[in-house]
């Protein structure tokens, strides 16, 4: 399939879910009276923009490291909240509406250089540029949320960006600050690896701890004491991931779909606290040989560039057993990557298609409490482009062993 194919046919899909989803919820809410989540395929609505009043009450004496929110203690890098300092030091109303017009038309700008790359913009693809740039799942769950993986997400694009236009350093530098706001970034680095470029990863590397040192010193934090608050917060994390639907919400985690699936096959062994306990233990000891299993296969030669991004994002969203939503908008970077790889293979249109149900809203079904079927299918569309992605690259190792 040509980029623009790739893009139309895309296109046509999220707008398809965004019109059935769109009419689902406003009659479900407004004819029938339902509540939440019948009236939405967004959080809760009392809660709207929740994430970052939660940073501007964490960074209102500039101490996060020493304020807890709604009991919850502190898991992000130091630099996280840095990052995010300059926008809660407006106030919310101000800082969140700065915030959210940032990461809306990062978001856009974006989706532009996807297009641009596909070829001349024709009026079908403005149109497809429209839907794709408003109308996805993950923008939409992004924005409503206004978390830091916003941020996080336009300094990732932009790295991909720049690297693409041949400004590795640029690049580097923007890598590292992602990788200094949330971690997982720094396995795009893989990218650099595929062509044997070791200056830009350590540049990446130099900036993200330069970025980290800087954070700690501002917020009067040393490293033994950073330790110490990551374990204190530690258990309050546990407590939550064994909340019966807390983590499994609105989620593309693989063990929040292996509970939702219980729930719906089963549901009361599937709430019961000892299966949860047991299963979210269990899960805890595999994961880790999961995880490298997916990025080993990224780091093989015998994957391309866009499938190594692909294999990165699925491996960070899918194994970890709390992963929310907003992090399908990362899907974004590879996607960027699919739509400009011309060489046109047979897979294209599963790929198309995979991609355009992971940017869908889609939970018309809901399984219980506000876990809906949306919890399943994510986790099992990011699989099978992993399992496709890590055939594809045996077949090639096997042909170039022949």
């Amino acid at each position: 399939m040509t980029p623009a194919k790739k893009l139309s046919l895309c296109s046509a899909i999220v707008l398809g879910f965004f019109i059935v989803s769109l009419f689902f919820h406003y009659i479900q809410g407004i004819y029938l009276g339902a509540s939440y989540p019948f009236s939405t395929y967004l959080f809760f609505p009392g809660d709207a923009l929740g994430d970052f009043h939660g940073l501007c009450e964490m960074l209102a004496r500039f101490d996060p490291f020493h304020t807890t929110y709604n009991g919850f203690g502190n898991n992000y890098p130091p630099f996280t909240y840095l990052s995010i300092a300059p926008f809660t030091a407006m106030g919310f109303q101000t800082g969140v509406i700065v915030y959210f017009a940032v990461s809306f038309v990062g978001f856009l700008l974006f989706m532009w250089t996807i297009f641009r790359s596909a070829g001349p913009l024709t009026d079908t693809g403005l149109l497809n540029f429209l839907i794709l740039g408003a109308l996805t799942y993950p923008l939409h769950f992004s924005l409503d949320r206004s978390n830091v993986e916003n941020l996080c997400f336009l300094f990732t694009a932009a790295f991909l960006v720049t690297w693409r236009s041949k400004r590795e350093t640029l690049a580097a530098v923007l890598l590292g600050t992602a990788a200094a706001i949330k971690v997982i970034p720094a396995l795009f680095a893989v990218i650099f690896l595929r062509e044997r470029r070791f200056r830009p990863i350590l540049i990446a590397a130099f900036v993200a701890l330069g970025c980290t040192a800087l954070a700690m010193v501002l917020f009067h934090v040393s490293p033994a004491e950073l330790l110490s608050i990551y374990r204190a917060s530690a258990p309050s994390f546990q407590e939550f991931a064994l909340h019966p639907f807390s983590p499994v919400q609105h989620s593309v985690s693989l063990l929040a779909a292996l509970r939702a699936w219980t729930v719906l096959v089963t549901p009361e062994k599937g709430i019961n606290p000892a299966w949860i306990a047991s299963t979210v233990s269990t899960y805890g000891n595999l994961s880790p040989v999961l995880f490298f299993l997916i990025i080993g296969a990224a780091f093989t030669p015998w994957t391309e560039t866009w499938e190594k991004l692909l294999l990165v994002v699925a491996a960070t969203l899918l194994v970890p057993p709390i992963s929310f939503d907003y992090k399908l908008l990362h899907l974004f970077i590879p996607f960027a990557l699919f739509i400009a790889n011309d060489k046109s293979t047979k897979r294209d249109r599963t790929y198309t298609i995979l991609f355009a149900l992971l940017f869908s809203a889609k939970g018309f079904w809901v399984i219980y409490a506000d876990v809906t079927i949306s919890v399943i299918v994510n986790a099992v569309a990011l699989s099978l482009m992993s399992a496709m992605i890590i055939k594809t690259a045996a077949g090639r190792r096997r042909a170039s062993l022949a």
